[in-house]
């Protein structure tokens, strides 16, 4: 199965299909840059086939409890600790457990090797890992707002970890989000305080709408497949999900491709797609 995206003409492709690889180098070698540059104006890349294989025997049998706030999302810090009292509320046999530390620690180490051999140029200063594996229901079409420091871009990538599609919306550019509601920008001190607000006063049932209201692409994103989005950039919402294993790379901002590509900057310069589709 690939992922399969339901395009809405009122929005503009923001997808981008890489051909397969057997390894990360390989995306690389025959996109270059180009990666980079996609990714920095907004373009999500999808990879239907990654070179990333789960232990599906392992992975498959196990479930976080539903609603449990500190394994809804469990931090990969928190899944290798020696404190097994949060792992074994969903995992109750020690050999088991350390199956999965072994599992958790092979993928996260891929993701983390694979985007940086993408992504060579970034200068990486830290990473962050989240096992998602308990369902994820309809949220409202949102911008990521990240409360670090502002000298540091946020590049995340995900992999569908799950025997099922994983459903996912995305809206249009935030650069037409501006011009349509006739915002300045410059009024907003740092790129937090404007995607704040466009989340608080644009989206969601707080304003009366519903996610469908809200003009959107939905991918039906296939088992196995990895995808890198710029959620600063582009609205996005799940609507159905399980098992999902997120990767977030702390980048300095002066190493990426275009070290000057602020959301200012964007909000008056459309976004040009240079890799084939």
């Amino acid at each position: 199965m690939l992922t399969h995206i339901i395009l809405n003409p009122d929005v503009e492709d923001n997808f981008v299909h890489l051909n397969s690889h057997k390894t990360f180098d390989g995306y690389y070698q025959e996109y270059g840059d180009s990666l980079a540059q996609q990714y920095e104006t907004g373009q999500a890349l999808i990879m239907d086939a990654p070179p990333i294989k789960g232990n599906d025997e392992l992975l498959l049998d196990i479930e976080f409890p539903y609603n449990h706030r500190p394994t809804k999302k469990l931090k990969f810090r928190d899944i290798m600790s020696n404190d097994d009292a949060t792992i074994r509320k969903f995992i109750k046999n020690g050999t088991a457990i350390k199956a999965f530390r072994n599992e958790a620690s092979r993928v996260s180490n891929l993701m983390c090797k694979g985007l940086c051999a993408m992504f060579p140029k970034y200068n990486v200063l830290k990473s962050s890992i989240a096992w998602r594996f308990s369902v994820s229901h309809t949220e409202d079409l949102h911008l990521d707002v990240h409360s670090v420091n502002k000298d540091v871009h946020i590049l995340k990538a995900y992999w569908n970890a799950d025997s099922f599609p994983r459903i996912w919306q995305t809206g249009t550019h935030i650069e037409n989000i501006i011009k349509k509601l006739d915002i300045d920008p410059r009024r907003f001190d740092h790129s937090e305080h404007l995607t704040a607000y466009l989340n608080k006063t644009y989206f969601g049932l707080s304003q009366g709408r519903v996610p469908s209201e809200v003009p959107h692409h939905t991918a039906i994103i296939a088992p196995g497949t990895m995808w890198i989005a710029h959620g600063e950039l582009v609205p996005h919402t799940v609507m159905f999900g399980r098992r999902m294993v997120s990767v977030a790379l702390h980048v300095e901002p002066k190493t990426m491709i275009n070290p000057k590509l602020s959301f200012y900057r964007l909000a008056h310069t459309p976004p040009k797609s240079s890799l084939a589709q």
